[in-house]
């Protein structure tokens, strides 16, 4: 049988959907939609997607998450309490997690698994986050489950793995694509792990200590972005996204090219600097939605800027990356 592109995205997103028309939570940050509804129609990662399905039984779960230790009543229980807390406070289900240091290098992951959604998290950040800071970063998690990107980050997680198998040169128009949209992907991740922990000091925190190789030329202020002296507009970034995707999903027929990788979770190939310019402009995104009312009401309090307003300075914080 064919491998049925629509259908296997449709159900490993687990989003909501109005009359077959997806939606998302109402905290996502709009150039994540954006992307989102062009990531798609991107060549590769379809390509990718396909290798993706035929590795779910094969390893992600025969390898990976059948010799994971699952947290629930009986082990770890106390990550289940937090895990319920963290859920609550993003508006969704109890996730499903499991242990497995099959992450690195990554210390979390939300992955798909034969159409069950579940996070990977890598004991070691029992040891090296405080509860507070596990908070965020379930939360950062559920952000991915609960807004459409589980196929792109189950994508991403499998393509770090195939890497060992393929030639890197084949791998790498799917990886620079989505890549590209994880810029954005994470923001809207970032603003679910500051809705659970409740905390911008205790979300920078986590965050640093997710991206340690990348905080040395990070500053400590986290200053927002006039956007009025940001260059272009916001719409013309629509494009750029797009023409972005476009040239990772050229037909490459002549073997590897010299384009670097940019903004990887990773941090395996990008420049230094690059990693932290995406760092930087993160703790910004999260400083700016901190001072969002969707987040102050969402924390009993009053006034704050417009989320749409709040989106636009995000937008031109991330514009010359």
């Amino acid at each position: 049988m064919d491998f049925d592109f629509q259908r296997y995205i449709q159900s490993r997103r687990g989003e909501r959907s109005v009359d077959g028309v997806r939606t998302f939570q109402d905290y996502a940050f709009g150039r994540d939609v954006k992307v989102l509804r062009t990531l798609d129609r991107t060549r590769f990662v379809g390509l990718a997607l396909k290798a993706t399905a035929r590795l779910e039984r094969s390893w992600l779960k025969n390898e990976v998450v059948d010799k994971a230790v699952r947290v629930g009543p009986g082990a770890h229980a106390d990550v289940r309490e937090l895990a319920h807390d963290v859920a609550r406070a993003v508006g969704m289900a109890t996730p499903t997690i499991y242990l497995t240091a099959a992450t690195r290098p990554w210390l979390a992951v939300a992955v798909t698994v034969e159409g069950s959604a579940c996070i990977l998290l890598d004991p070691v950040a029992l040891d090296t986050l405080s509860n507070a800071e596990l908070s965020f970063v379930l939360g950062q998690q559920c952000g991915h489950l609960d807004n459409g990107h589980l196929p792109y980050t189950t994508c991403q997680f499998a393509l770090a793995q195939m890497e060992q198998g393929f030639a890197g040169w084949l791998l790498r128009p799917a990886q620079l694509a989505l890549e590209t949209w994880q810029r954005v992907g994470d923001i809207t991740a970032d603003r679910a792990g500051l809705l659970a922990c409740r905390d911008l000091e205790v979300a920078t925190s986590a965050l640093r200590k997710l991206h340690p190789e990348d905080t040395a030329t990070v500053e400590v202020g986290v200053q927002p972005v006039d956007v009025a002296e940001s260059g272009d507009s916001a719409e013309s970034d629509e494009f750029q996204d797009q023409a972005d995707l476009d040239e990772h999903d050229e037909d490459r027929e002549d073997g590897p090219d010299d384009t670097t990788v940019v903004d990887s979770d990773a941090g395996t190939d990008a420049p230094a600097e690059r990693r932290a310019h995406a760092l930087r402009n993160r703790l910004r995104a999260l400083a700016a939605f901190e001072r969002s009312s969707f987040y102050r009401v969402a924390t009993g309090l009053d006034g704050g800027d417009p989320l749409t307003d709040v989106d636009k300075e995000v937008e031109g914080s991330l514009r010359w990356v």
